[in-house]
């Protein structure tokens, strides 16, 4: 066990995103449901053999995860790392594995080996990085080293999430990259509790309620939520916890999803030393007041961060660095002809 949790440390040194029980499951989840919801979004599963290990009931279940022992599932790694020289069963016998050297002085090259083994694994490697991962029109690209010009917001944002009673808004134009910035500050922070909810998609504020209480693990002890009641369930949560309000301009006028919002940030703000859960608010529009369509009393507690469109400097390093890690950089022509058609947006890229 002393073993399992440094090779996390380092995997994450390294930029990896790692599921580990021990910073994943709180008090009141499942076990067995959150183990099988990390399985079903994992791309690699890393069994770690040792004689007290391949003896545990608990084990032999989590090793019979078929869907990683599959050879014909490609997006799938099944990666086995001996802890010990115990015999491994004849059904891992024929799989990749790695010996964990003692030496410390040696644990960095076996880190890069795993990296270099995993499917999907953020590695300089050519081979581990597809132009999807990178280029995501549909979606904010998932690392944050393509991030860029975004650094004094990044600060911004972390600052405010340590502020108590602070609940930061981020405002832009559509495809200026707001759910990007969250989405890194969430990854600097290291946050496990946390829930992104576009609010656009739904019809109610008790259904985002529910939606937020069932991304951060809570069970809901009323039927209906009102600002009040949303308030004392999530005082109940022990740690940290982020919650991302996303496209909160674009609630239909007749729903009450923005005028309840602004009454809950309220109270939260007034409560802050007991209320461990930050708000994020993203959205379009000039300020506070028009994201929460005209409802708030007041905005003290709902710092803005603007964000501009990027330069054409911001953009070449962009494109410089998704180059790099294809290992197919970009010819001079058409990073300048991509950088005239995004016109400083990051979606267009």
């Amino acid at each position: 066990k002393p073993t399992v949790p440094r090779v996390v440390e380092l995997l994450r040194d390294h930029g990896a995103r790692v599921w580990f029980d021990e910073t994943e499951i709180g008090l009141g989840d499942h076990v067995f449901i959150e183990i099988e919801r990390a399985m079903e979004s994992s791309r690699t599963l890393i069994f770690f053999a040792s004689s007290h290990a391949l003896n545990s009931e608990w084990v032999k279940i989590e090793r019979s995860a078929a869907v990683f022992r599959d050879p014909s599932i490609k997006q799938r790694r099944f990666v086995i790392v001996r802890l010990d020289d115990a015999p491994l069963p004849e059904m891992l016998r024929g799989y990749l594995h790695l010996v964990w050297p003692s030496e410390e002085s040696q644990q960095s090259d076996a880190i890069r080996r795993l990296l270099n083994n995993s499917s999907g694994a953020p590695d300089s490697d050519s081979g581990s990085v597809r132009y999807y991962d990178l280029f995501t029109p549909g979606a904010p690209p998932s690392r944050s080293d393509l991030l860029v010009g975004r650094d004094a917001q990044l600060k911004m944002l972390l600052g405010y999430l340590h502020s108590p009673g602070v609940h930061p808004i981020v405002i832009g134009a559509r495809g200026i990259g707001k759910t990007s910035l969250v989405r890194a500050a969430l990854q600097r922070l290291n946050i496990k509790r946390h829930s992104i909810l576009e609010v656009n998609t739904t019809e109610s504020f008790d259904e985002c309620c529910k939606l937020i209480c069932k991304d951060l693990g809570i069970k809901p002890d009323v039927d209906s939520f009102s600002p009040a009641s949303f308030l004392r369930t999530l005082k109940k949560v022990s740690d940290l916890a982020v919650v991302s309000i996303d496209e909160l301009d674009d609630v239909p006028r007749g729903t009450d999803i923005a005028r309840q919002f602004a009454k809950f940030i309220k109270a939260a703000s007034n409560q802050a030393a007991e209320m461990p859960v930050k708000f994020i608010f993203s959205g379009i529009g000039d300020d506070a007041h028009d994201i929460f369509h005209e409802h708030l009393s007041s905005d003290r507690a709902l710092p803005q961060i603007y964000l501009e469109e990027l330069s054409a400097d911001d953009l070449r390093i962009f494109l410089k660095r998704a180059g790099d890690l294809l290992d197919a950089p970009l010819p001079p022509h058409t990073i300048d002809s991509l950088i005239s058609e995004a016109d400083g947006f990051p979606y267009y890229m």
